[in-house]
């Protein structure tokens, strides 16, 4: 069988991923306005050229790449523009549609952050006290509107450079305190200050190496006290297609997911739920970015694509993605990335494929899943001299990005080995309320117990990370065997998902552009985006990220032949993890299997567990195991019910020798029946409970 391994992009190899972490650095500026880091940051810097937009100046260009207008920068661009005249650098209302301007490279100013006051104070005494030089006059006279392009092009002729820091300082407050009345702040308000330096990834010009730059930096800092920060850029790598075996997709109905059952599910969860969903949630697909461009028509359906703020939260426009490696409000991914619809493809999956998207579908099938979720783009895709690379810096970003825009749930199809013990320090301190849902890779290869692999490798069971949220995914083929390509390992990887196959949207090149096409794909990349919808279902259920980790996981179907390559088991089984509101019992009848949901009626029956008796009403999922359909049960397996929904603290209680079976009996009220049913736990399938915020009562 042929295994694919994990790679950077399609047509790029590990080498020339390794190239391009020596062709870029990260930096992180700490006085934005030193005209002597950003003269040098624009000397190694590689250049970019932009054809301006119509009503583009200079200063929004600016304002989006760097976060600030540094008069040393506006020096050097005008020195790479001649054709450029003062007025068309310093005139908002200049046309520049269409027209190509060279932009130096640039380190974004630290980020506008709320901070709430502890005092009554003069906005001008808290710039004091941030060292930030400040002109409190402009924010109510004539300068509250200023160009900072046009007062940059004057410093060093009709204004100081400090002068120019000063309202400088003040415009950047104005747009980022929108309605705040300076004149009143009194204790507990909160006003936007630039206190949170941020990392900005330079490529760097072919020439330099990254020796020479390091060089070039630590001699300025050594030289003139200057303050950043500076290493070389963290990368990481894209888990793209894989190719199944022969025969590991043999065809068979209701693939990847049974449409009918999931309706089913859901029409129950609206009754016994009494309403519609309150509002609908949003997923961040954290890859190579969308180009709505590359789809057309598009398949997604408006309401179906979110909106994020702006990176640096400047202004009210929203977006529906980012790139986070360039600080961009544009996910487009870079013109020469390989492999550019791999974001899209992986969100056509989330959003039911063509399935629901495709012109074949009926306006029920279109309207499934619509009032559930969209989904948002934070590309961390990048290119250095022509060659693509994903910034692994970014992708510690993103968290911070979702919990800005109150995301919970983030799809991921990356991998990276450098930089995790940092990982791990950024999802201790964000990932609380955050769920990610990621790809375990294309390598066919065992997560070690101490792997340096992340974020895969931070899922199962794995303790290695503070009250975060990891879950990994495998694939599995029609045949529900684990596909030969899957990474896996009982430690990492939660779950398989169906991983060959699935039909996915994608941006087919042609002569005059792009336009969309159905074709099947197969990875981990596209077994996750299965996971994550069934995830963000399960959160407008009102589950919390750490309880739908653990409902996907005791809602599994358990194969014993799993036991030692996933954490869970099992495989996904979305109509069973969308049951929250029922408990489901799966149970043997003359010879037959019969599912039925409904409620278990309290008793004090009990499990022999390895030695221990636990009792049926403290178990969240218990399955029997047999060696045959018809054979007497030879093992149990079973989670232990957590107390806390709001942590992962279901407790496998693994497989152990089936004992007492025989003599304990259930008592299961089916809906819609009025006498229980009675039956020995020797014949039961599988019971999976409720989920833990839905209780009796509903």
């Amino acid at each position: 069988m042929t295994r694919c391994c994990l790679y950077a992009f399609m047509a790029a190899s590990l080498a020339t991923t390794a190239a391009a972490q020596e062709s870029s650095l990260d930096i992180r500026l700490i006085d934005p306005h030193d005209p002597a880091v950003a003269t040098l940051i624009a000397r190694i810097g590689q250049s970019t050229t932009v054809i301006h937009r119509p009503d583009e100046s200079i200063e929004d260009v600016i304002l989006e790449r760097c976060g600030t207008v540094q008069p040393a920068y506006v020096t050097v661009l005008r020195d790479l523009n001649p054709d450029l005249g003062e007025d068309e650098i310093g005139n908002t209302g200049a046309d520049l549609s269409g027209r190509s301007v060279v932009y130096p490279a640039c380190a974004l100013a630290p980020v506008h952050e709320p901070v709430a006051l502890t005092q009554t104070v003069f906005i001008e005494r808290i710039y004091q006290d941030l060292q930030l030089a400040f002109a409190g006059s402009s924010l109510y006279g004539a300068d509250a509107s200023i160009n900072l392009a046009g007062a940059a092009v004057q410093v060093g002729t009709t204004r100081t450079a400090r002068g120019y820091e000063a309202v400088h300082n003040a415009a950047l407050f104005t747009l980022n305190n929108v309605g705040v009345d300076t004149r009143r702040l009194e204790f507990g308000d909160f006003v936007s200050l630039p206190v949170s330096p941020r990392w900005t990834n330079i490529s760097l010009r072919p020439e330099i190496t990254m020796t020479e730059a390091l060089a070039s930096l630590a001699l300025l800092r050594e030289e003139s006290a200057s303050s950043f920060e500076a290493a070389p850029a963290i990368t990481a790598s894209l888990i793209a297609q894989a190719d199944p075996g022969d025969g590991e997709c043999s065809a068979s109905p209701d693939w990847p997911v049974d449409w009918a059952a999931v309706r089913s599910v859901l029409t129950e969860n609206h009754r016994l739920r009494g309403g519609p969903l309150v509002s609908a949630t949003t997923v961040m697909v954290l890859d190579t970015g969308f180009d709505a461009e590359e789809l057309q028509p598009s398949p997604f359906h408006p309401a179906t694509l979110g909106a994020l703020r702006p990176v640096g939260r400047m202004g009210p426009k929203r977006f529906v993605g980012v790139n986070l490696a360039m600080q961009r409000n544009d996910a487009r991914p870079p013109w020469r990335l390989p492999n550019r619809s791999h974001g899209a493809e992986v969100a056509s999956v989330l959003l039911g494929g063509p399935s629901l998207l495709g012109p074949a579908a009926s306006q029920a099938d279109r309207d499934l899943l619509r009032p559930y979720f969209s989904v948002v783009f934070a590309s961390v895709a990048q290119s250095s001299h022509d060659t693509p690379f994903l910034s692994g810096r970014a992708i510690r970003d993103a968290l911070r990005e979702a919990n800005d825009n109150e995301i919970s749930i983030l799809n991921i199809s990356l991998t990276a080995i450098d930089e995790r013990r940092e990982f791990i320090r950024a999802l201790e301190d964000e990932g609380r309320r955050l769920l990610l849902v990621v790809a375990a890779g294309n390598s066919g290869t065992q997560f070690e117990r101490h792997t340096w692999s992340w974020p895969g490798g931070l899922g199962g069971s794995s303790t290695t990370v503070r009250n975060a949220n990891v879950f990994t995914v495998g694939a599995h083929d029609r045949a529900l065997q684990m596909l030969s390509f899957s990474r896996w390992g009982p430690w990492s990887v939660d779950i398989l998902a169906p991983g060959c196959g699935i039909p996915v949207y994608s941006g087919a090149a042609e002569a005059e552009g792009y336009r969309v096409e159905t074709i099947e794909r197969a990875g981990t990349s596209f077994a996750a985006p299965l996971v994550s919808m069934t995830a963000a279902i399960l959160e407008m259920e009102n589950l919390s990220p750490p309880a739908i980790k653990s409902r996907l996981l005791v809602s599994a179907d358990v194969d014993p032949a799993l036991e030692r390559l996933v954490y869970s088991s099992g495989r996904l089984n979305i109509p069973i993890a969308l049951s929250v509101y029922q408990d489901v019992l799966r149970y043997r009848l003359d010879g037959r299997e019969v599912l039925v949901r409904g409620s278990i009626v309290g008793s004090d029956a009990a499990v022999g567990f390895c030695g221990e008796e636990v009792l049926v009403d403290d178990l969240a999922r218990f399955t029997v195991i047999r060696n045959g359909p018809y054979d007497e049960p030879s093992r149990v397996f079973g989670w232990r019910t957590s107390v806390d929904p709001d942590s992962v603290a279901v407790l496998p209680l693994g497989f152990c020798e089936a004992s007492n079976l025989r003599t304990q009996d259930l008592l299961f009220h089916v809906e819609g029946e009025q006498q229980p049913r009675s039956l020995p736990l020797s014949d039961v399938i599988d019971l999976i409970r409720r989920a833990p915020l839905h209780v009796s009562g509903v």
